[in-house]
């Protein structure tokens, strides 16, 4: 397709359906603007279809043509993100190969590690110094790039750096979330994020632990060994668009019609019976449980005293029980009900995996990165252990301080970190014997330090 028809259509697309938005992003300066794909699509199908097949063509023309529309952007360069693309553009990561290169695409996965964000120069100007004349080079490659030869005088040695633009950019490597994984390793992509995608509210939302949906272009990156250029290249996904799956904390919003049911549910005498039945409806009878998890879910308040000691105010539960009494059904019920809550098992878990590691990453990451582990991913929220007495002592060991102190300390390489885990610990195990025994104290039934059992509240 012609720049020149791409242009026009754009052009008349933005007109007629963003131009309101436009103006109040050229008042407001921001960065980026989001277009809804699902318009374009229905808008013109020849022009969207186009752009899912050469996003990096299309991309910066439809950016050039919003200069064009009147709205005082004459001198503000505003970024398009899309969002809301087909179904068929959604690909699991194991399942990217060589034919999507340079294609758009839509990923979902889980940050499970996270460069720090920092400056990278977007274009260089250079001047030659036979004839003084400037020019520009757009730094799209992971190394600088030098001018090959003046245009004016032919010269093809000594140019001299005058100036360059720089913006912010972020390195983070995401995976397959869990349930769609069943019995292989879960496989993982890097994503580049760059301008407005760096901002400190997408910093937040794209830190480990954070599940996330990209929409991007797949590029590919040369790998070199020893010096030399190798057959097998990189992969990574230069991110267009980045949005949450789980909802945070922060952006549940409350309408006044949703505060008034709060508030009527509030004054209901029932209430108490009616949050039990609402947890795992399912499951029959279990009303005890159902009350304790509850208040777990609800969780009492952290109180800091007067030489600044905290007393915490998330509540442990562990259930012990006979052998299929509906322990790991609710115990993966309760970790649905609310954001960021976690679900692991038995002899899946390593002290690794509940706290933190470090992973060397030279290439994209700089240096050691710390990856953050299922205790600080639900961090503010809750994390259910099923089968907890079949997990190594030694990994058990990193729960101490995650239970009662709410933290986790780690010191390993050159990294010495502490990292929040105010999180509720609901734990599920069966008897030695397989059958519990009221007469016999719980220590003597579970094989779990005693150090740990006194560390649950009930």
């Amino acid at each position: 397709m012609q720049k020149e028809i791409l242009t026009e259509k754009f052009s008349e697309f933005f007109n007629e359906f963003y131009k309101d938005e436009l103006l109040t992003a050229a008042s407001e300066g921001k960065k980026s603007i989001n277009i809804d794909f699902l318009q374009l699509d229905k808008f013109d199908t020849e022009l969207a279809d186009y752009l899912l097949e050469n996003p990096d063509e299309a991309i910066p023309i439809a950016e050039s043509t919003l200069i064009q529309i009147d709205t005082g952007l004459a001198d503000l360069k505003i970024r398009i993100r899309f969002y809301n693309l087909p179904e068929s553009k959604e690909i699991r990561i194991r399942n990217i190969r060589a034919e999507h290169i340079g294609k758009m695409l839509v990923v979902d996965g889980l940050v499970k590690r996270a460069s720090d964000i920092r400056p990278e120069i977007s274009e260089s100007v250079f001047e030659c110094l036979e004839c003084g004349s400037r020019i520009t080079i757009i730094q799209t490659e992971r190394i600088i790039r030098v001018p090959f030869v003046c245009d004016s005088c032919d010269n093809r040695k000594g140019f001299k750096l005058v100036s360059q633009k720089l913006y912010d950019a972020r390195w983070v490597v995401i995976e397959e979330p869990f349930e769609i994984v069943t019995g292989e390793r879960p496989s993982e992509i890097r994503v580049y994020l760059k301008e407005d995608l760096t901002s400190l509210k997408m910093q937040n939302r794209t830190d480990p632990g954070n599940r996330i949906k990209v929409v991007g272009v797949l590029n590919k990156l040369e790998k070199r060994l020893k010096g030399t250029q190798s057959r097998q290249m990189e992969i990574y996904i230069d991110a267009n668009f980045v949005e949450s799956v789980e909802t945070e904390w922060e952006d549940l919003e409350i309408t006044a019609e949703v505060e008034q049911r709060i508030m009527e549910l509030a004054k209901d005498p029932e209430i108490y019976n009616k949050l039990i039945a609402s947890v795992g409806p399912a499951l029959y009878g279990l009303d005890e449980i159902k009350e304790a998890i509850a208040l777990q879910l609800f969780s009492g308040e952290q109180h800091i005293q007067a030489d600044k000691s905290k007393v915490r105010g998330d509540i442990h539960v562990l259930l012990v029980g006979d052998p299929s009494t509906a322990k790991s059904a609710i115990m993966k019920v309760t970790s649905m009900l609310i954001p960021r809550a976690r679900y692991v098992s038995g002899k899946g878990v390593s002290q690794a995996g509940l706290t933190a590691s470090v992973i060397k990453d030279e290439e994209f990451l700089g240096g050691c990165v710390l990856e953050a582990g299922a205790l600080v991913l639900a961090n503010r929220s809750l994390i259910a252990i099923d089968e907890f007495e079949k997990i190594e002592k030694t990994d058990l060991v990193a729960l101490h301080e995650a239970m009662e102190l709410q933290q986790i300390s780690i010191a390993k390489a050159n990294i010495i970190a502490t990292l929040p885990a105010r999180t509720a610990v609901l734990g599920g195990g069966n008897p030695k014997f397989g059958r519990f025994d009221p007469y016999l104290p719980i220590k003597e039934q579970l094989d779990v330090p005693e150090t740990l059992l006194t560390r649950f509240d009930l």
